[in-house]
């Protein structure tokens, strides 16, 4: 049976719970507000199968395999006739407008749907919770663009897809890399028409903290909260932000340094322990496609300057690719090195493809800090901000609305 000593162990993708036949198998929240699988031992018949679909305790990658730029390098040159690399975006600016990046999941899952199949995907809930949720209907399918840097719930979504599956229907899903992982493991073999899609993945926030963040702001504003993007382009696709909208007609739009969320997320204090040690990063992943952000549009055509975002796509089956030719309509696209996708677009945090985050020396004390204090304060404890970057985010909106925030951005590079 699947026995969690250590949490740097677990992704959290579920498979072992829906694979167990007895299931008896349930995720349980741990402190940091993550969830781990916790067996019934009396109900269960040491079948295996929960340890076999782990995509953790199946990998051996070492922890310091990608620790340098120059063995990224030699991995990232040894592989480009094995993944195909592009720079695109949504010929539709609506769409693009409303992705986090340049639309390619809703071409995608468009597709999809024309062909009678389902598209599976994060959204938020009626609470603003975070969860996968699967459709057969296009309105939906608006609901998973954006980044959601919370860890989604599942409830029970790779079940459902083996069901589609079995009934000879097109299904999308998208997630994370070790859900997608979990999920290829969970089946058990190869579909037709699976088709997957993941992410250049930072790492996973915890739903507890996200819980008290919410709690947070709407004390703060005192409204219902009405809708929220994580990544939402008010100023810009190089300088996007945290947007959030109240019921009475206010909203805010905060960056990474002066959001409650955002900060202690790219600061790390809040992901899950398996994200500082990811098993499952690599270069060929089992997902058809994965997809990142493009910084580097300065460098293309002047259509991608002014697209207002772009997807960094790596194509990782024939299967990807024969669906990527049969989409490319919906699209403007050019293809690119891997290398300059991966290490010249990545800049200097290198390709979180390839490496994990570092965790915090005190992320325990944090969560437990969490549960006696006000965000706030836990905040200015634990990741206090220098008078030079409070600065910085003060001044950022009054520089956008002079029209003259990315001309300083362009300067400063």
């Amino acid at each position: 049976m699947i026995d969690i000593k250590d949490k740097h162990n677990c992704c959290g993708c579920e498979a072992c719970s829906s694979i167990c036949p007895k299931k008896c198998i349930t995720m349980k929240e741990a402190f940091d507000g993550f969830l781990y699988p916790q067996v019934d031992k009396n109900q269960c018949i040491n079948c295996h199968l929960c340890e076999k679909v782990c995509p953790f305790l199946n990998n051996n990658r070492e922890k310091s395999e990608c620790n340098n730029s120059e063995l990224i390098a030699n991995r990232i040159e040894q592989s480009i006739s094995n993944i195909g690399c592009y720079a695109c975006f949504n010929n539709d600016i609506q769409i693009r407008n409303n992705s986090t990046s340049g639309g390619f999941f809703t071409a995608l899952a468009d597709y999809v749907l024309k062909n009678g199949g389902y598209v599976c995907g994060a959204i938020f809930n009626e609470f603003f919770a975070i969860e996968h949720m699967m459709t057969n209907k296009k309105d939906d399918v608006s609901k998973m663009r954006g980044s959601k840097y919370v860890q989604s719930k599942l409830n029970g979504i790779f079940t459902k897809i083996k069901k589609q599956l079995e009934e000879n229907y097109y299904v999308l899903f998208s997630g994370t890399p070790c859900q997608v992982e979990g999920l290829h493991r969970f089946l058990g073999r190869e579909y037709e028409k699976l088709i997957t899609v993941d992410f250049v993945c930072h790492g996973v926030g915890s739903p507890k903290y996200w819980k008290k963040y919410l709690e947070y702001i709407k004390e703060h504003c005192h409204s219902k909260i009405v809708d929220i993007k994580f990544r939402e382009k008010t100023y810009g696709y190089n300088s996007s932000c945290m947007a959030v909208y109240f019921e009475n007609g206010k909203a805010f739009h905060k960056g990474h340094d002066d959001d409650k969320y955002l900060l202690p997320f790219f600061s790390d204090y809040i992901l899950r322990s398996s994200c500082y040690e990811c098993k499952v990063k690599k270069l060929n992943h089992v997902a058809d496609f994965t997809m990142g952000d493009f910084w580097n549009s300065s460098k293309l055509d002047t259509k991608f300057q002014e697209a207002n975002g772009a997807t960094l796509l790596l194509i990782h089956s024939n299967k990807g690719n024969k669906l990527f030719n049969d989409i490319c309509k919906q699209l403007t696209y050019v293809a690119i090195s891997l290398k300059d996708g991966l290490i010249v677009n990545s800049g200097k945090n290198m390709s979180m493809l390839l490496d994990s985050t570092k965790e915090p020396k005190n992320r325990t004390e944090f969560f437990n800090d969490l549960e006696k204090m006000e965000i706030r304060k836990l905040l200015n404890k634990h990741i206090p901000l220098s008078m030079k970057r409070k600065i910085a985010y003060t001044i950022k909106p009054i520089l956008y609305k002079l029209g003259v925030l990315e001309k300083m951005k362009r300067l400063i590079k």
